[in-house]
């Protein structure tokens, strides 16, 4: 019989983590660990939360780049009834009008996204699969323009995201990432296995972040739906399931979000239809900023889960009459912009949706408007904001409209809409700024 003493605990206890030390240098990537971020101190001015809504945030435990951090989550009283504005004339303190120089090498097909940078206007466009460089003023710089399969070629440009650090433009296609300058120039290329790469934006120079939205509708699907993803194609980290693993694909059309970038800030905000929160990524990782209290108008806590799952819902037509016979409000569209001041969201269905323009210094809707708004100010047919630039909301308005407002002179800026049109634009479109008051 072997007599037992603390040596042999020394040498299994050295045993032991020696093959944890080895299973961590092979298996790294692959341990994870769930943490919940808490927002026990959520406020508004003048609104209390009760409740505290946890989100879970998996990333790889070899990470050290992303900080768990006590949130605070602003609850935004809305209700459910607005007080609809008429005129845009009577909610706007200044507008001013950006024309995108018109020559062949410049004619515009249909803007996908924009980004401001600096002195640069930075314009995606999805009709001819190119992108577009102009001055703050309008004037045309470059095209990037390389379609093919080959290297340093995109098949289809379905989003773009500048790293304003480095002044790179990153064009994503169908499972692939391309860097380039600001001359047109291309750096580098990243392939990637992540379906779902038009909607994608900077965290910093060196990380990407991938909303993947249900790329994949098989058993094979992953858990997570948001990735921060290295330059070199590494994953540092897997964040919130969107969206159940078991859906209803055929009821699930008209589903989508989008990142919207703070005006004054490297912040990210991402909404998700059939969700009333209001989420923010940066680098230090990602949680919930505001969340919209419609009153009696709530979507219950459980109804993407409950919905998406329910196959007895045949299409997304039946989901909205679902939702409108129960009189449920939430994001139409995924869309919200935000600025130092203001805070516009875009609640109801795609058949009526109404934006609303939070004061955030006052704690209230401001304004609210739809598709009945009289544009008296430079006839387009409606109004809506896009983009934000600084303290502006920019949308898009064509030269025929602004032509039209001059010559039956009843627009309240006509001297604006005379510099614009002074420019001989003749078909590309104009970037409207607009500051609220």
């Amino acid at each position: 019989m072997i007599a037992w003493n603390k040596s042999h605990n020394k040498i299994i206890l050295i045993f032991l983590l020696t093959s944890i030390l080895i299973a961590n240098t092979l298996y790294g990537q692959e341990i994870v660990e769930t943490r919940i971020l808490k927002q026990t101190q959520k406020y508004s001015a003048g609104h209390l939360a009760t409740k505290d809504s946890p989100i879970p945030l998996t990333r790889a435990k070899n990470d050290s780049t992303h900080e768990i951090q006590n949130i605070r989550e602003l609850v935004i009283n809305l209700g459910n009834h607005f007080q609809i504005t008429d005129k845009l004339s009577s909610m706007i303190d200044e507008v001013k009008y950006v024309s995108l120089e018109e020559t062949d090498s410049s004619l515009i097909g249909n803007i996908g996204h924009i980004v401001f940078d600096d002195d640069k206007i930075i314009v995606s466009d999805v009709g001819t699969q190119s992108v577009l460089l102009f001055t703050e003023k309008g004037q045309f710089l470059t095209r990037i323009q390389k379609r093919g399969d080959g290297p340093g070629e995109y098949n289809r440009l379905n989003n773009i995201a500048v790293d304003t650090a480095l002044k790179r433009i990153i064009i994503g296609s169908d499972y692939k990432f391309l860097w380039f300058d600001y001359n047109g120039n291309f750096i580098k290329e990243l392939k990637t296995t992540y379906a779902g790469a038009n909607e994608f934006e900077v965290i910093d120079s060196q990380t990407l972040v991938i909303y993947t939205y249900f790329g994949n509708l098989d058993d094979k699907r992953e858990k997570y739906d948001i990735y921060y993803i290295k330059d070199d194609g590494s994953v540092s980290s897997k964040f919130i399931e969107v969206f159940p693993k078991k859906i209803n694909s055929k009821s699930m059309i008209g589903l989508f979000s989008n990142f919207s970038r703070v005006g004054l800030s490297n912040e990210l905000l991402l909404t998700r239809e059939y969700s009333n929160q209001i989420l923010s990524l940066n680098s230090a990782g990602i949680h919930s900023k505001y969340k919209l209290d419609f009153g009696a108008g709530n979507l219950p806590e459980d109804y993407v889960e409950k919905s998406l799952t329910d196959f007895s819902i045949r299409s997304s037509e039946e989901r909205v009459d679902q939702m409108l016979r129960k009189g449920m409000l939430t994001f139409a569209g995924g869309s919200v912009l935000e600025t130092k001041k203001w805070l516009q969201v875009t609640v109801g269905t795609s058949e009526d949706r109404t934006s609303l323009l939070f004061d955030k210094t006052k704690n209230e809707v401001r304004h609210a408007f739809n598709f009945n708004l009289i544009n008296d100010v430079d006839g387009g047919r409606y109004l809506v904001n896009r983009w934000v630039h600084s303290d502006y909301f920019v949308s898009i308005v064509y030269p025929s409209n602004l032509q039209k407002a001059l010559e039956q002179n009843t627009s309240i800026a006509l001297e604006s809409i005379k510099t614009a049109l002074s420019s001989k634009n003749q078909e590309n479109p104009i970037l409207r700024f607009l500051k609220i008051k």
